[in-house]
């Protein structure tokens, strides 16, 4: 929420002082980046222990979707701050939404 709050007010601003939307997207990339590799070791430790679902499949792809485009972010690194950041919004809703698709794949995925 925070990096949407910071590329929104970059992009809306336009102010050309880009590091901390630079700064908000690398730490949201390096997440992501350990988060898929925390599942890929679950997932092969659930695969070789109980076996895999359908639903952990789904998980995994739409996930590793959302790893996918939360790297296209390296595309806009050297553009102007507004439309990099603007980029970045884009990218990081994305994302959340993948995020919250891939959760939502288990029967018990987003409890009330």
């Amino acid at each position: 929420i925070i990096a949407l709050i910071v590329f929104l007010m970059t992009w809306l601003s336009k102010k050309d002082d880009g590091k901390l939307d630079r700064t908000m997207m690398a730490i949201l990339v390096g997440c992501i980046d350990l988060q898929w590799l925390m599942g890929i070791i679950l997932l092969i430790l659930l695969a070789t222990i109980v076996g895999l679902s359908r639903h952990h499949y789904e998980h995994s792809f739409t996930l590793t979707l959302a790893w996918i485009l939360a790297h296209f972010s390296v595309k806009w690194k050297k553009s102007p701050a507004s439309i990099r950041a603007r980029n970045y919004l884009f990218i990081t809703l994305g994302v959340i939404l993948l995020i919250i698709a891939g959760v939502a794949v288990y029967p018990n995925g987003w409890p009330m």
